[in-house]
């Protein structure tokens, strides 16, 4: 009789081992998996985030070689006849605005 309870016994401590082990071998399967793709993730963050790099780098050079030509014209601009005409035409429309303004406010 008891050594049909201590069979039983054993065989449900081994029935309860091999649950266990399968138990934690399926989670470090799910968790192989869950990192695996937590590493492809990362690969393609990395990825983007190298192209939006490049990409203000690229702008960054653009906007520097824009403000140099920008610079240089306004460096030569007092010399630029066209540059001067469209100027003064910009502040003679602009001084019959604020004439037109000051009249209607004046009413």
């Amino acid at each position: 009789m008891i050594e049909q309870i201590l069979m039983g016994a054993s065989a449900v401590i081994t029935l309860s081992t091999a649950y266990v082990a399968w138990h934690y071998a399926n989670k470090a399967q799910y968790l192989r998996e869950l990192l695996a793709k937590a590493r492809d993730q990362r690969d393609a963050v990395a990825e983007d985030l190298e192209k939006e790099v490049k990409d203000n780098i690229t702008k960054m050079y653009e906007i520097d070689r824009m403000a140099e030509v920008i610079g240089s014209h306004q460096a030569k601009a007092h010399k630029c006849d066209k540059c001067n005409q469209f100027a003064s035409k910009r502040a003679a429309k602009t001084a019959e605005l604020r004439e037109y303004v000051a009249s209607k406010a004046a009413l």
